[in-house]
């Protein structure tokens, strides 16, 4: 029997929307003090999204325990499959009071949710 390896580029501190319609599915991969998480957002032709932490393997893969490393995530409301811009912005919000010594940047296309770099930081 053969075994097929696959190989993933794997990036970090960004939305991943690739999959994005039905069944809808979002990533967001981070490291936090060596351990790889991976934020998890799933649509499945109904609503609401539902959001969950997931703790991954050294190579990025969701752990097979889930039991204790993946981690449902209350959401404030219930998000319907075309609100899931505002969801991206909640677990965020949420996902930053959890890892406090971490950034968490949003490649939000809408401007109001991007970092915007001091000037004073700037080289010349």
């Amino acid at each position: 029997m053969k075994k097929v390896i696959t190989t993933m580029t794997i990036e970090q501190n960004k939305f991943l929307e690739d999959l994005l319609w039905c069944p809808s599915q979002i990533y967001y991969y981070f490291i936090s003090s060596g351990r790889k998480f991976c934020i998890y957002l799933r649509w499945r032709y109904k609503n609401p999204w539902t959001a969950e932490l997931i703790e991954c393997d050294d190579d990025w893969e969701f752990s097979k325990n889930w039991r204790e490393d993946w981690h449902k995530l209350t959401l404030s409301k219930e998000y319907k499959d075309e609100e899931y811009k505002d969801l991206e912005k909640e677990v965020l919000d949420k996902i930053a009071a959890m890892f406090p010594n971490l950034e968490f940047p949003n490649n939000s296309e809408d401007k109001t949710m991007q970092f915007v770099e001091d000037e004073s930081t700037q080289n010349p």
